[in-house]
């Protein structure tokens, strides 16, 4: 059964990518809205574990579509990616910062403006 995504039509403007919007808006479900055990906590952050073709399926995306998404999300510095041990297998672990996504759509900033920095 898959789970659908609610897209934040806010964030595919922040990130001027309907892809990058609706990995944003499938991320903050995850990190705000769905308890899970494949949230760990290291470096004092919740981290999610996730293989990219395990996101790019839940988000409905190409893996092409979700690695320049998540790339995208990085650069803005809304998102990180490390790789660890997960069940004793090297998988990717992604850390969504809500409260600087928070302060960006609350801010006053331009459509045009992705700097959140």
């Amino acid at each position: 059964m898959k789970r659908s995504v609610t897209v934040y039509p806010r964030f595919n403007q922040l990130t001027n990518s309907a892809a990058a919007g609706v990995l944003l808006s499938w991320m903050y479900g995850w990190f705000t809205h769905t308890p899970t055990k494949l949230r760990v906590k290291r470096r004092g952050k919740l981290w999610l574990a996730k293989s990219r073709l395990d996101i790019a399926e839940g988000c409905g995306l190409s893996a092409r579509a979700t690695r320049t998404a998540e790339t995208t999300l990085i650069t803005m510095g809304l998102l990180e990616r490390v790789v660890w041990k997960f069940d004793a297998t090297p998988t990717n672990h992604y850390h969504l910062d809500v409260k600087k996504l928070s302060r960006f759509v609350g801010s006053d900033k331009s459509q045009n403006d992705k700097s959140i920095t």
